[in-house]
């Protein structure tokens, strides 16, 4: 999606019960010019990805209806899917998050400094130079 500028806006999916947490890490991805949309649980990731693109997914392991693991597991069926940060304050479960797929992980508090380096990792903010560009899923 375009933005006024003519410049693709970087859609980012965040899936926390947290909705503090929610709301900050959308706000620090919207200075980054990310447009973000929220869930509460793993229950419905699967349903809005397969309905919009996503250029990024957030994703907390430990939440009430669907957890993360079981939500990343899931994910691993989808011909696409974009990148997935597992998001979590337990190194443990960061570490098997990332054993089951996802393809970053984040240890909260997470800080906007980490954010650009993911974003750079991933050739998420070099890809929006350029007018026009939009990124898909691999």
């Amino acid at each position: 999606m375009a933005n006024r500028d003519g410049f693709v806006t970087l859609r980012a999916l965040i899936v926390d019960d947290d909705s503090l947490f929610r709301s900050i890490l959308s706000h620090q991805l919207g200075a980054f010019g990310c447009s973000c949309e929220e869930l509460d649980s793993g229950l419905n990731v699967i349903d809005r990805l397969q309905q919009e693109r996503f250029d990024l997914l957030f994703i907390d392991i430990v939440m009430e209806g669907k957890e993360g693991i079981e939500t990343i597991l899931d994910l691993q069926s989808l011909k696409s899917k974009p990148p997935i940060v597992a998001i979590s304050s337990q190194e443990l479960y960061l570490r098997s998050a990332q054993a089951m797929g996802a393809d970053r992980v984040l240890l909260k508090p997470i800080f906007p400094d980490q954010l650009n380096v993911l974003l750079s990792e991933l050739q998420l903010l070099d890809e929006r130079t350029l007018k026009g560009t939009s990124s898909g899923y691999g």
